[in-house]
């Protein structure tokens, strides 16, 4: 009988340590997504803080960000010559609101 309660405690023990660390993870996972974001890689900083913790905000800090399309400043990787989200291409300046 002893042992049983032996057994039961430590899966319980078991779970509570599993849930605590995915609790974590997803946590880490979450403030990656939030650094992540503010560079236009929202996702892959959600893999980065989820597989790699705290070392993985960094990672996010320091992802290579592009810059912004003049058209609809959304994030455009380097070397691009179309806009992603507007398919504008970048040879052609941007235009003045008629006034």
């Amino acid at each position: 009988m002893e042992q049983n309660a032996a057994d039961a405690a430590a899966v319980g023990g078991l779970a509570i340590t599993a849930f605590f660390c995915f609790g974590g993870a997803l946590v880490s996972a979450l403030i990656g997504g939030l650094i992540g974001n503010r560079r236009d890689r929202g996702i892959l900083g959600m893999f980065l803080g989820f597989f790699l913790g705290p070392i993985g905000w960094i990672g996010a800090a320091f992802l290579d960000y592009s810059y912004r399309c003049p058209f609809c400043q959304g994030g455009v990787p380097k070397g691009s010559k179309v806009c992603l989200h507007c398919g504008r291409d970048f040879a052609t300046k941007p235009t003045e609101p008629p006034a």
